[in-house]
C-alpha cells in the first residue's frame, strides 16, 4: 500500500484530560480498593503517586476513575509504572480505559504490563469511543494472578486528532505500481476535526504529480463531504517513482500536506516472487493463491506435515525470530519441503512493546535487527510475507509506518499483513500495510455475524486497495483463563461454527483466511484429536472451493433478494460453473429465496435446497453450486 506522510505546520500540545493527574493532591475522584492507597513520597516527577500492593493472587486490585470522554472521538492514554517484585501468570501492572452503556461492558483497551522490578516504565494505550457510550473508564490495576508492588504516577488522557489530511491512490491496487497510460485516481481526505476547527468552506486541497523536485502536473480538487477524487494522467511517463502530493490550505497558509508513492513499472520487468493484482489476489511465482494458513508458536517438522495435510498452504509461527538465525533457516527449509509459505513475523520490533527480543542475530537494535532479518530471509522460496503489527495501537503508529517502509523498501518482493482487533480506527493503519485482517473470536459469547460484520468493515477501511486477510477463530477462549469458573465459561465452536465463520469473512471480501491457532488446538479442553478433524473438515472444503474463489469472472445472477442482517452470500462463477456462500450468523434459521438452475449443496446442512430457495438453520453455511 502506499505511504501517505504528513507535514503539519502547528497542532500544540493536546489538553491532558485527567484532573490531579500526579497525584500531588491527593487521589480525589478515585475509586481505591484495599490494596491500593494514594502515599505522599515516591512519585516520578513529584512527590505524590499511588501505591498497589498485592500479596493475595486471587484478588483482582483495580484503581477506577470516571472520565468524561465524548462519544465519536479517539483518546490516548498512558501511565508511568514502577515495580518491585511483580510475578504471575499474566503480563504485571498496568492500565486500561473502558467503556459502558449503563452497567453494559462494551470493550476497551488493555496494554500489556510489566513484572519484575523495574525503573519507571511508560504504558500507552488508545481507544475510539463508540456512539453507544454513556461512560468511560480508568482503571490501574495488577492484572488478575499477579503479586507485587507497583506505583503508578503521571497519567494522562488526551483527545487524538486524526491526520489533517490524507492521500490515497485508486487505480493501482498494490503500493502505487501501473505501467504508464494506466488509470491511476488521487483521493484527499480532510478530517472531520482539525486544530482550531476552521471553516470548511474556507479550505482548499491541489493535487500534484512529482517526480523528485519537479512538478509534472497540478490540479486544484473540489471536496465533497471533506473527500474528494481527481484522476491522475500516466500517459507518457517514464518508468521510476514518483509522489502525488495533497496540500491542504486556508487561504494563503498551507494546513498541512500528505502524499502516496507511485511507481510506473516496466512492463518488460520481472514481477515481484508474491504480489497483490488488480482484483487484490495473491500472486506467488506469477499464480493467484488463496492464502489458508494458521498461527502457531514454533511448529516442530511432524507437526508441519500435519498441517499442510489438512490443506493449509501458510501458517504464521509467532517464535521464529530469535538469536540463532539458523534455527530460524532451519524452520523455513523444513516448511518448504513440508509444501508451506511462512508469513515471517517481525511484530516485536517496537521498542517499549511486551515481547521485544532483546536479541536476534547479532543484532540488538530494533531497526537493525529488521533490516538484517528481511535481508537474511528475502530471498527464502517458503517466504509469503511480513507480518508487521499484531494489534498495537495507532499511539505506535509513527513507528508503524518507519517499520512498513523498513520492510517495503528491503524486500520489494514480498507484502507486509497487519493484524487488528480495533474495528473502530482501521482506517488509521491502511498508510501501514499492504494487506488488512482482523480477528474476530465470538465463540461462545458473542454472534457468529461478527465474522462478517469485521471483515466487511475491514475491507472497507482498505477501500479497494490491497487485500484483506482474515484470521477466524478455531480455538476454545477457555484455554486463555486462569480459573476453573472462567474456563467452565468457555467452549470450543462447532465444525459448523467454524464453516459459518470462515464462509462468512470470504462472502464479506476476505481474499485470504489465517485460522488461530494450531498451539490452541494443542491444548484445547476436548483434545486435540477431537477437534483437529472439524478444523481440516472445514479447510478442505475451503481448498476444494478455491478455483472457483479465485475467479475473477463478473459474479452470476443469483435472484436473492436483500439478506436479513447477520446473513453473508457471495457469488462466484468461472467458465459454465458457478458458486455461492451463504452463512447464517445469527440464533434463527432463514428463508432465502433465489432463481437458481438444478442448485447443488456441497458442503454444510440445508432443509430445503431446491431451485427455488434455501432454508439455512441457524449458525450454519452452506456452498451451493449451479450452473448459471
Amino acid at each position: 500500500m502506499m505511504l501517505w506522510m504528513l507535514c503539519l505546520l502547528t497542532l500544540g500540545a493536546p489538553d491532558n484530560l485527567v484532573p490531579n493527574p500526579g497525584f500531588d493532591a491527593g487521589a480525589a475522584g478515585w475509586s481505591l480498593p484495599t490494596q491500593v492507597r494514594w502515599v505522599a513520597t515516591g512519585g516520578r516527577t513529584s512527590p505524590g503517586c499511588l501505591r498497589l500492593e498485592n500479596r493475595d493472587a486471587a484478588a483482582y486490585p483495580l484503581a477506577t476513575l470516571n472520565l468524561p470522554l465524548q462519544p465519536g472521538r479517539r483518546y490516548g492514554f498512558s501511565v508511568w509504572v514502577k515495580t518491585a517484585d511483580v510475578a504471575g501468570s499474566d503480563t504485571g501492572a498496568t492500565i486500561c480505559l473502558e467503556l459502558y452503556e449503563g452497567t453494559r461492558y462494551l470493550g476497551g483497551h488493555y496494554p500489556a504490563g510489566v513484572k519484575g522490578t523495574h525503573d519507571w516504565q511508560q504504558i500507552r494505550g488508545s481507544v475510539g469511543i463508540r456512539p453507544d457510550a454513556q461512560r468511560t473508564s480508568i482503571a490501574l490495576y495488577l492484572r488478575r494472578e499477579m503479586t507485587g508492588v507497583a506505583w503508578f504516577d503521571d497519567l494522562e488522557v488526551a483527545e487524538l486528532l486524526d491526520p489533517p489530511l490524507r492521500t490515497a491512490l485508486h487505480g493501482p491496487r498494490y503500493r502505487g505500481r501501473l505501467t504508464a497510460g494506466q488509470p491511476a485516481t488521487a483521493e484527499a481526505v480532510v478530517a472531520d476535526r482539525l486544530a482550531g476547527d476552521p471553516p470548511l468552506a474556507e479550505l482548499a486541497v491541489t493535487v500534484a504529480l512529482r517526480q523528485g523536485e519537479r512538478e509534472v502536473w497540478q490540479r486544484p480538487l473540489s471536496l465533497n463531504q471533506r473527500r474528494g477524487r481527481l484522476a491522475v494522467p500516466t500517459t507518457g511517463l517514464a518508468a521510476g517513482p514518483y509522489q502525488v502530493r495533497t496540500s491542504l490550505r486556508q487561504g494563503e497558509r498551507e494546513l498541512a500536506s500528505s502524499s502516496a508513492d507511485l511507481t510506473i513499472v516496466d512492463p518488460a520487468a520481472p514481477r515481484p516472487s508474491v504480489y497483490l493484482d488488480e482484483h487484490g489476489r495473491t500472486i506467488v511465482n506469477g499464480e493467484p493463491v488463496l492464502p489458508l494458513g494458521i498461527y502457531d508458536g514454533f511448529a516442530s517438522p511432524a507437526d508441519l506435515k500435519l498441517i499442510a495435510a489438512a490443506g493449509f498452504n501458510c501458517l504464521m509461527p509467532y517464535g521464529l525470530l530469535g538469536p540463532d538465525l539458523q534455527r530460524t533457516r532451519g524452520y523455513l527449509d523444513a516448511a518448504q519441503a513440508a509444501g508451506l509459505r511462512v508469513i515471517a513475523s517481525v511484530k516485536d520490533l517496537y521498542d517499549g512493546t511486551t515481547w521485544r527480543p532483546k536479541q536476534v542475530g547479532p543484532w540488538t537494535d530494533v531497526a537493525d535487527i529488521t533490516a538484517g532479518v528481511v535481508r537474511e530471509f528475502r530471498e527464502h522460496p517458503a517466504l509469503l510475507a511480513w507480518y508487521v503489527n499484531d494489534e498495537l495501537s495507532l499511539e505506535y503508529h509513527a513507528e508503524l509506518v518507519k517499520r512498513y517502509r523498513q520492510v517495503v523498501d528491503g524486500d520489494p518482493n514480498h507484502p507486509a499483513w497487519v493484524v487488528l482487533y480495533q474495528v473502530g480506527e482501521l482506517a488509521g493503519y491502511v498508510d501501514t500495510t499492504d494487506i488488512l485482517g482482523t480477528d474476530p473470536y465470538p465463540v461462545p459469547t458473542r454472534p457468529l455475524s461478527m465474522a462478517q460484520d469485521w471483515t466487511s468493515q475491514t475491507v472497507a477501511a482498505m477501500a479497494g486497495q490491497g487485500s484483506v486477510w482474515q484470521v477466524p477463530q478455531v480455538f476454545d477462549w477457555a484455554v486463555y483463563k486462569t480459573t476453573a469458573a472462567e474456563k467452565a465459561q468457555g467452549r470450543a465452536p462447532t465444525r459448523g461454527e467454524m464453516r459459518t465463520m470462515l464462509y462468512a469473512c470470504l462472502a464479506a471480501g476476505a481474499q485470504g483466511l489465517i485460522c488461530y491457532s494450531f498451539g490452541d488446538l494443542r491444548r484445547d479442553p476436548l483434545g486435540f484429536d477431537r477437534r483437529w478433524p472439524d478444523v481440516t473438515a472445514v479447510i478442505g472444503e475451503v481448498k476444494a472451493l478455491t478455483p472457483l474463489l479465485l475467479s475473477v469472472e463478473p459474479a452470476p445472477p443469483t435472484g436473492l433478494g436483500q439478506l436479513p442482517p447477520g446473513v453473508a452470500a457471495r457469488a462466484w462463477r468461472r467458465g459454465d460453473e458457478a458458486l455461492m456462500l451463504l452463512a447464517n450468523g445469527t440464533t434463527q434459521p432463514v428463508e432465502l429465496p433465489w432463481q437458481l438452475a438444478a442448485p447443488k449443496l456441497l458442503f454444510g446442512p440445508a432443509t430445503r435446497c431446491d431451485p427455488t430457495g434455501l432454508n439455512l438453520p441457524a449458525g450454519e453455511a452452506v456452498a451451493v453450486q449451479w450452473r448459471p
